[in-house]
This record gives C-alpha cells, sequence and structure tokens, in this order.
C-alpha cells in the first residue's frame, strides 16, 4: 500500500527546513507551466492524533456509511440551517441557487455543522499550533501520551490529479468556478451520479473573522468516502502531493511554548472573546474542557 512520505520533526528550525524544503519542491514541480497560479502555496493540516485520525471530513464520520443517506441528511441539514439560522445571522440566498449552496455549505462548516468540508489553512505555523493545541494529554500525569502531526497538501498536484486533464495545474477551485457544480449539495434526494467522486482543493469564502485568521482554504469532497490518504494510494495520487510530519510527545511541550512565543495563540486564531478565555484557560493550566 502506497503510504504518503512521513518524518519525525523535533525541533522548530527542523519544522522550518521541511516547510522549506516543501515549499521549494512544489515550486518546482509547478513553476513555469501553463495556467499554474502566480503564486504557489502549500496547505497545511494539524492534527493531535498522528496515528489514528483519518483525513476525512465530519458528514462521512457519521456512523451511517451509505453514502446516499449521508448525502440526503446533509441536504436536510442544510435546509434546517438556512430555515432557523436566519433569526441569529442573516442568511441572504444568491440568485445562484447551485452558488448559494455551496456558499451556506461553507457558513455551516464554520458553526461546526457536520459537512463535506475539510479545513485547512495556508499558514503552517497554524496548522503547528492546531496540531500542537489538539495533541492529547493526560493531566493526571502531566504528560503527552500519543504524537501529533501536520499534514502537507501540495493543491495543485492534488487538483491536476483529482480534476482531471481538462483542469491541468491550475490548482484549488474557487466558488465560481464551473466545476464546482460537481461538489455543490444535491437535495434531500441525492443522486450522487451529480457529484464527482474524487476530493478537490477549494477556496472558501472568508465569511467570518476566524477563517481569515486562520488563512483558512479547503478540501471538499465528492461522493468517495474515502479518506485521503486511501485515495492517495487507491488512486495513485503523486507522491508529494501528500506529507505529513510528526511530532513525538516527548517533544511536543518544547514545540508549543515555541510556536506561541512567536505570536501563535488561541486568540490569534480565534480573534474573539472566546479565544481570549481559551487563551486564558491554557497559560494558566486550566483544562479547556
Amino acid at each position: 500500500m502506497a503510504q504518503p512520505k512521513s518524518k519525525v520533526v523535533r525541533t522548530i528550525s527542523d519544522f522550518s527546513a521541511e516547510i522549506e524544503a516543501a515549499l521549494k519542491a512544489s515550486k518546482d514541480r509547478h513553476e513555469g507551466k501553463p495556467n499554474t497560479p502566480e503564486l504557489i502555496v502549500n496547505w497545511y493540516r494539524g492534527i493531535g492524533v498522528a496515528e489514528t485520525y483519518p483525513l476525512t471530513p465530519s458528514l462521512y464520520r457519521h456512523s451511517d456509511k451509505k453514502v446516499d443517506n449521508l448525502l440526503r441528511m446533509e441536504g436536510k441539514m442544510l435546509e434546517w440551517f438556512r430555515r432557523r439560522g436566519s433569526v441569529y445571522h442573516p442568511i441572504r440566498p444568491s440568485a445562484n441557487e447551485e452558488l448559494d449552496r455551496l456558499e451556506l455549505l461553507f457558513f455551516m462548516q464554520h458553526y461546526g455543522v457536520p459537512t463535506r468540508l475539510l479545513d485547512w489553512t495556508e499558514n503552517p505555523y497554524i496548522g503547528l499550533y492546531f496540531a500542537l493545541t489538539a495533541a492529547k494529554y493526560d493531566a493526571a500525569n502531566g504528560i503527552y501520551v500519543s504524537p501529533a502531526a501536520l499534514w502537507i497538501l501540495d493543491p495543485v498536484s492534488w487538483n491536476e490529479k483529482s480534476l482531471g486533464s481538462g483542469w491541468g495545474g491550475r490548482g484549488p477551485l474557487s466558488a465560481e468556478d464551473g466545476l464546482t457544480h460537481g461538489y455543490s449539495p444535491v437535495g434531500r434526494k441525492p443522486d450522487t451520479k451529480l457529484l464527482r467522486d474524487e476530493s478537490s482543493a477549494i477556496y472558501g469564502t472568508y465569511n467570518n473573522a476566524r477563517i481569515a485568521a486562520q488563512r483558512g482554504v479547503f478540501v471538499i469532497f465528492g461522493s468517495e468516502r474515502a479518506s485521503m490518504e486511501e485515495a492517495f494510494d487507491k488512486r495513485h495520487y503523486p507522491k508529494d502531493s501528500l506529507l505529513k510530519l510528526i511530532f513525538e510527545p516527548a517533544e511536543i511541550p518544547y514545540l508549543l511554548e515555541a510556536v506561541v512565543s512567536m505570536g501563535f495563540t488561541d486568540s490569534s486564531s480565534y480573534p474573539d472573546l472566546q479565544g481570549l478565555a481559551m487563551e486564558l484557560r491554557r497559560h494558566f493550566k486550566f483544562p479547556l474542557s
């Protein structure tokens, strides 16, 4: 089975070197190709449990494994969210119904409703912060008990494979691209034929302060439930399109102290009072939940 490359990182300087090397490799692969985005960047996703937390969106983590049922559920949640959410926030439908459904999907993701979206960031240090702060911690013994990890995605290579030769190396989708109709929610009577199979990198709408602060971007899944790691092997994605950096439990406290000292904190990633409260709890050694 072809697994994405992985490497253990023990210091901030080693981390920075790995990020720089991965970015250089992406630029070497794509710069100068026709239609390649002018700015080539990698995307990052931090996870607190390196071994057992797959790159799968929240909708596809449901106990019901039938895709048609999950897509029907998505349509119902979207309808419910629009109908009841307007009392808390103005949700104005756009003239383009398909684009409207997709935009609402991003909005739902922000508030924690299960969707086919998987959060990433354009900033590697924000990704590192999320990985380290989500790491499993045994408060009774004062130790971290499992490795955390940072995934690195080359969105140009990924989409070049998932969207095919017609898309080429044009990089991430945006909500206005014609190909997004293959990812738009399909309503209460889903037809998986209306959805593309493979996941794709896509820019979201900056419709709240958190996504802007976190430099948020997304991978949107189609009708295939397989995690990105499984798809990497099954569909033979380019070998450097997905990489993994691992942080061992013993190094997590030092890495976390370093990244916080660099200014990546709860209140910078969550620019509101909730983020400030999280920062105070963490600084004074209170549990976050």
